[in-house]
């Protein structure tokens, strides 16, 4: 089956744009309602349940990766009986799974105060609370979220992001007005499993209109059974490691410093999470293009393909973490106060986090793309060990700080350099990764020079509020990446990175305008 890569990438784009537009402003609408209505305690509940329930989603172990991998080929040579039998063992898996979820969660239930270190807010039951969270975990499982992955596969995000985008505009304005005019947590809480099945049956109604001939029926050959078990083993280990590296980071602060640390946590990185999921648009809107080349190019086109994505990549991630860096205090004091901020140490750990988990993410959409689940499951076995040994002895001695520092070391080691030598070992054969290393060396050299600069002329202005703000922004969005385009103008990765990207969205005039014409040697 052939693919119009381009014309997909540009919708997934372009929808993944809206979806994460929504995914930010409206939980940041709600959580500030939720603080000025409800308090800082009830945000660290929700902080601490959902990560639980991340946990509890460990029960998954990457099935969804495996089944969507497995699918390529068949899509590829428009094997529609082979499509319809890897369904059929999806829906069967993931039934299994939601009842697995809720069992598991029943039995956690008693020991839920033991993950609270202070008292929590009065006059309501964490129990009833955490079912209903629960509930809305294990819904998705029984009700049809196996069918999105043959849009993932049919490179079709572009449709998930549509239905995400209205179904959350109903959840949110829906809570919104639940705390403004009822302040009611139970009622606000509800509305999250409804949202759920409405999303699912949607979801549904769409991939069997559209996709009629791919329905659940027949049986999966041996081979191929055996094929996305060995692929789910290597990925339920990666999957534990997401987990305990994004969840548990909530659990230990709860656990060790308290709720109100928690909440504050949970503002600063659900801004890195909003800055992330708009950077991550780009990879998740071509992982499946990239999961298809990788099943029809040459190792050679597909490794200089990566490097100038990656340049790209570095690019934005090298301006959202100057921006991070001189905008979060600011924006922190306009939002909640300050009586809800952490020292500008926490801040630089919290901005090094979010560069050194950018670090991987293009790699990693070749690592998945080439189904090498399996070759890194002792790389996350180490991060996992690392991750929550140092958490454990960080959190004691340094708290909050500890609990980034000991995120950041797993990261750096386990997902940044042993994942990068997996995909060139058994992917990029023959293919040397230091020039991979040399050229995230000095993205990272720029981007500490970019954000010292910006810093500095950021913190010459002395207006605060709004007004203030604002002109803070405008030199974050222009300064940084001047400093990047001076950098790197005269190079070669510069100049592939730029043409080939705009080939790929056909725009000749920009690409005249923004190349220096010139012969590299």
């Amino acid at each position: 089956m052939k693919f119009e890569r381009s014309l997909n990438a540009k919708r997934n784009l372009t929808f993944g744009v809206i979806n994460r537009f929504v995914s930010i402003l409206f939980p940041f609408v709600l959580r500030t309602v939720m603080i000025q209505m409800l308090g800082a305690g009830y945000l660290g509940l929700n902080s601490l349940f959902s990560a639980i329930l991340q946990v509890l989603n460990l029960a998954e172990l990457g099935f969804s990766e495996a089944i969507v991998y497995s699918m390529y080929k068949p899509i590829a040579d428009n094997d529609r009986k082979k499509i319809c039998e890897i369904l059929n063992t999806f829906r069967k898996i993931y039934a299994v799974i939601g009842c697995v979820i809720f069992v598991v969660g029943i039995i956690l239930m008693p020991f839920l105060k033991y993950f609270i270190k202070d008292s929590y807010p009065e006059g309501i039951n964490i129990h009833i609370l955490f079912f209903i969270y629960l509930i809305n975990t294990s819904i998705s499982y029984w009700l049809f979220a196996y069918k999105n992955s043959i849009l993932v596969a049919l490179q079709r995000n572009d449709i998930i992001s549509k239905i995400d985008v209205s179904v959350k505009i109903i959840l949110n304005v829906s809570q919104i007005l639940i705390l403004v005019l009822v302040q009611n947590y139970y009622l606000y809480l509800i509305v999250l499993p409804v949202c759920t099945l409405i999303n699912n049956l949607y979801t549904s109604y769409v991939v069997d209109k559209r996709y009629p001939d791919y329905c659940c029926k027949g049986s999966l050959d041996k081979e191929t059974r055996n094929a996305i078990v060995h692929n789910v083993v290597g990925l339920s280990v990666s999957k534990i490691c997401q987990t305990t590296r994004n969840s548990l980071d909530s659990v230990f602060t709860s656990a060790y410093i308290g709720l109100v640390a928690t909440a504050m946590y949970g503002n600063y990185y659900m801004i890195i999470s909003a800055v992330t999921s708009i950077l991550t648009i780009m990879p998740s809107s071509i992982a499946s293009i990239i999961g298809n080349s990788i099943a029809t190019e040459t190792v050679e086109k597909n490794h200089k393909e990566m490097n100038r994505i990656n340049f790209l990549y570095m690019w934005m991630s090298s301006w959202t973490t100057t921006c991070l860096f001189c905008l979060i205090q600011p924006f922190m004091v306009l939002w909640v106060g300050k009586d809800y901020l952490f020292d500008i140490k926490t801040v630089v750990l919290f901005c090094l986090y979010y560069y050194v988990l950018k670090l991987g993410d293009i790699r990693i959409i070749y690592l998945q793309g080439a189904g090498l689940y399996w070759q890194q499951r002792y790389r996350a076995i180490g991060e996992t060990v690392a991750n929550v040994a140092l958490n454990w002895i960080l959190a004691r001695y340094f708290g909050v700080m500890g609990i980034i520092a000991a995120t950041i070391i797993s990261l750096l080691i386990f997902n940044y350099v042993l994942s990068t030598q997996i995909v060139y070992k058994y992917y990029f054969k023959g293919i040397s990764s230091k020039s991979f290393y040399i050229q995230n060396f000095k993205y990272l050299a720029a981007t500490i020079f970019s954000a010292c600069i910006t810093y500095k002329v950021t913190s010459i202005i002395q207006m605060d509020g709004i007004m203030g703000f604002f002109i803070l922004t405008v030199i974050c969005c222009i300064l940084p990446n001047m400093i990047w385009i001076m950098l790197f103008c005269f190079s070669k990765e510069y100049n592939d990175s730029i043409n080939w990207f705009l080939d790929v969205i056909k725009m000749e005039k920009l690409k005249k305008f923004l190349i220096y014409k010139r012969q590299i040697k």
